[in-house]
C-alpha cells in the first residue's frame, strides 16, 4: 500500500483514504459518494462503468501492461 500512496502523492492526487482488498467496491464508491476511483483491474472498471456510479465518479484505470484492452474514463500512468 505504501507504493500506492507514494505514486498518488507524486502525481499530485489528494486522497483521504485508500481501500484495498474490499469485497464490494461498488458499495464503497456509492456509500462514500466518491468522485474519483482508481483500480488496476480492467474488468472491474468496465463493470463499474455500466452502473450508476459512473454518473458521479470518475473511474480511473491504473495503467499496467495487463489491462491495455479495457475502457475507462481515464488512465493513471505510473
Amino acid at each position: 500500500m505504501e507504493e500506492t500512496k507514494i505514486a498518488l502523492k507524486e502525481s499530485g492526487i489528494v486522497f483521504d483514504k485508500i481501500f484495498i482488498n474490499q469485497p464490494n467496491k461498488y458499495n464503497v464508491i456509492k456509500d462514500l459518494n466518491l468522485t474519483r476511483y482508481f483500480d488496476d483491474q480492467g474488468q472491474l472498471i468496465e463493470r463499474l462503468m455500466k452502473t450508476d456510479v459512473a454518473d458521479f465518479c470518475e473511474l480511473t484505470l491504473i495503467d499496467v501492461p495487463y489491462n491495455q484492452k479495457f475502457s475507462c474514463h481515464s488512465r493513471f500512468y505510473v
